[in-house]
């Protein structure tokens, strides 16, 4: 084991538990920021990384304290509070907090593409994503139906007021502040979360990424080289260089010029082995074939079933 992965729910006492007990053990710690532990208690306590798009949103704004000393300050995190989010930010603050981060050894994971489903939930285009036929339909026309359905219904105050659609950009702005600070971004997806296409994600996110303000070339290295700095695999992976392990794609156009040709690929260098468009196309094809296969679909639905997080979900 390498990392340690907090979740938001952790109680401050058990979270310093367990950084004292990871460090002793030589092991990372990683994840969500609890939503009760200051972002500078965890830059302090050494956390390797903090997740998804939020941060400096909860961080930054004016009733930030008074948030996170609730009981269960998720369970506040309503329509309006979101709003709050944007129109108590401290721009102030949120710059020294991430002077702050750009000095400490704590990477950011932005994962923008969970607040852009929130945000585009209720458009048909957006929600009629062709790339659906790659995914179990078990899984989109249930889970990944009801929760955009869900994420549809609150995005909205009751004067009309689109809040998550605000707060999406409002993360892309704290990602092209908080890059220009210094702070240390790796690229990630939360792939399999509602309308986050695993394979298409990353993809998603690097465009995410320049669409924040990053150059192509920032964003391209929050996925190879910075990654694998990240991971601590940077001697093997993240480059391409005489003697590095030779995983890497071949893109028909120029990625530094747009970064959408990243998902132009001709061919896919991995494990020793070429395999060419034809040969990707037929993974493709076996994809959307699993994708529609009943047997899939019945075992995946009765996973579901069992779940106790589905099962919290439904009941929330």
């Amino acid at each position: 084991m390498d990392l340690i992965k907090v979740y938001t729910n952790i109680s401050p006492e058990a979270y310093g538990a367990l950084v004292t007990e990871a460090t002793k053990r030589g092991l990372l710690v990683g994840g969500h920021l609890p939503a009760r532990v200051p972002l500078r208690r965890a830059l302090a306590a050494g956390q390797h990384s903090v997740e998804h798009p939020r941060i400096f949103l909860l961080e930054c704004f004016r009733g930030a304290d008074q948030f996170r000393n609730r009981p269960d300050p998720m369970a506040s995190y309503t329509t309006d509070m979101r709003a709050r989010l944007i129109d108590e930010h401290d721009a102030a603050f949120c710059a020294k907090l991430m002077a702050e981060m750009a000095t400490s050894e704590t990477w950011w994971t932005p994962t923008l593409q969970v607040l852009r489903m929130g945000a585009l939930a209720d458009r048909r285009e957006f929600r009629n994503d062709p790339r659906k036929r790659y995914i179990p339909f078990a899984l989109w026309r249930s889970i990944w139906g009801w929760d955009a359905d869900r994420a549809a219904a609150r995005s909205r105050d009751a004067s009309g007021r689109h809040v998550d659609y605000e707060l999406y950009e409002a993360a892309k702005r704290s990602v092209r502040e908080a890059h220009g600070a210094g702070v240390r971004i790796v690229a990630g997806t939360d792939a399999g979360d509602t309308y986050v296409f695993p394979g298409f994600a990353i993809h998603d996110e690097l465009r995410e990424l320049v669409l924040s303000g990053l150059s192509p070339l920032d964003a391209l290295q929050t996925a190879t080289i910075d990654a694998a700095r990240f991971a601590g695999k940077d001697s093997d992976y993240g480059s391409i260089a005489v003697g590095k392990v030779a995983d890497m794609i071949l893109v028909e156009e120029n990625p530094l010029m747009e970064i959408g040709n990243t998902g132009k690929i001709s061919g896919l260098f991995f494990n020793g082995q070429y395999l060419d468009r034809a040969a990707l196309d037929e993974l493709l094809m076996f994809a959307e074939e699993q994708a529609a296969s009943l047997r899939t679909n019945l075992r995946l639905f009765w996973g579901a079933l069992r779940s106790p997080i589905i099962r919290a979900q439904a009941a929330d």
